[in-house]
């Protein structure tokens, strides 16, 4: 059976709307900035989406205007469809049928350190107040809270999942997406990420264990690469079987044809040196297409010292040399579990547009690059298929290849 991808809406650090990334990966601009938080952790900067939600869990607000743009644009006459991306007000219970599913990768569960802003006294926080506090304080996000969000938002009752593959977390999702359609098991499915650790944690976090960028500028691939800029954001995605899109007369904006995840089973938050399981990753995702009918990768390309290098072996070795490859975090910073279905969004947009984003941050390629086909800047050129690489911490590879048609 064919899946494909009918629907597709996207919060990024350009703004809400996938017209919004498009206009901002055609003008090559970069989204990062500095602020309060970043600025007191003594990090350069950060890839914020502007006018986000002061809440203390973005996810939902993130994970629900994506949702609610794709299922407007996934929209016909005939479809059981039907959702208002500019209102800003929830789409019917109808949007999705009992038989349809939702899954969305929401990064990780963690302290929610905003809620213990009123139990701070100057020296300590009263946790003998937090317990008696009416309604109870919510301490801590829940990773499925952006799932329950969409889920009352839609009313939908039918199945609903949230998954946790780090960086990997999209692609995952929507690899899981197409099986689910293929097998049956479900006629349509809403998915994506939502993620955002753009907060003391997050950035605290990452800034211990020397991911972040110095400079406050990711450079994929470049000679002067020093780390990554925390992103946030999200991108959702219908996916359903080519018949049922045909149907109902839905715009196709790609077929799924084909996916592999794999496991380094090496270290917690560094690359098997030589990307072999990257590598095999994207070989399983090639599997009924050879790497010479590849137009163009969409690398996960960090801008760390040895993300970049790792994966460009990965790349020539199961892609080769030909194919266009670019990195979009040098723009919208690294999203996390959101990363991977923000990237998938820029694929759709390159097919469907024709638009191969630029490496915003790269210069200079570092010599242990080795011969790759890097675009610097936005290129407009036909293509037919694309393949999206997502590698998140403890090892967790996931490639998808996407396609105009099979």
């Amino acid at each position: 059976m064919n899946v494909v991808v009918t629907g597709v809406g996207v919060v990024s650090a350009f703004g809400s709307g996938l017209a919004v990334l498009e206009d901002g990966l055609r003008a090559h601009r970069v989204a990062t900035r500095s602020g309060p938080l970043n600025e007191a952790l003594g990090v350069p900067c950060v890839a914020e989406v502007p006018d986000g939600s002061p809440g203390p869990d973005r996810r939902i607000d993130f994970a629900l205007s994506a949702a609610r743009e794709c299922l407007a644009s996934a929209s016909s006459p005939d479809s059981m469809l039907d959702a208002d991306a500019t209102s800003g007000s929830a789409p019917g219970p109808t949007a999705l049928a009992a038989h349809d599913a939702i899954l969305i990768a929401c990064g990780v569960e963690r302290a929610m350190l905003p809620a213990f802003d009123p139990l701070w006294d100057g020296t300590g926080v009263d946790f003998e107040r937090a317990a008696g506090a009416t309604p109870p304080l919510l301490l801590r996000g829940s990773v499925d809270a952006p799932v329950r969000a969409v889920c009352e938002a839609l009313g939908h009752e039918g199945p609903a999942f949230a998954s946790s593959n780090a960086c990997a977390g999209g692609v995952i999702a929507l690899l899981r997406a197409a099986r689910w359609v293929r097998s049956g098991r479900a006629e349509r499915v809403l998915c994506g990420a939502a993620d955002s650790m753009i907060d003391p944690m997050g950035l605290g976090g990452m800034l211990r264990l020397g991911t972040l960028s110095a400079s406050g500028v990711c450079r994929p691939f470049d000679a002067r690469r020093d780390g990554l800029v925390m992103g946030e954001g999200a991108a959702m995605f219908l996916v359903e079987s080519e018949r049922s899109a045909r149907a109902r007369g839905a715009t196709v904006w790609a077929h799924v044809l084909g996916g592999g995840v794999t496991q380094d089973a090496y270290r917690p938050s560094a690359p098997h040196p030589e990307g072999r399981y990257a590598e095999a990753a994207m070989r399983v995702a090639l599997r009924d297409h050879d790497g010479s009918s590849v137009d163009y990768v969409n690398a996960h390309g960090t801008g760390t010292p040895l993300n970049d290098v790792a994966e460009a072996t990965a790349i020539r070795r199961a892609v080769g040399e030909a194919a266009l490859v670019s990195s979009i975090k040098g723009a919208i910073g690294h999203a996390m579990a959101a990363s991977g279905a923000i990237e998938i969004a820029a694929c759709l947009l390159a097919l469907r547009e024709g638009l191969v984003p630029g490496t915003a941050g790269l210069e200079t390629v570092d010599h242990e690059i080795g011969p790759l086909n890097l675009v610097q800047a936005p290129q407009e050129t036909p293509l037919r298929r694309v393949l999206c690489n997502a590698f998140g911490f403890g090892g967790q590879n996931a490639s998808v290849l996407l396609g105009t048609s099979r």
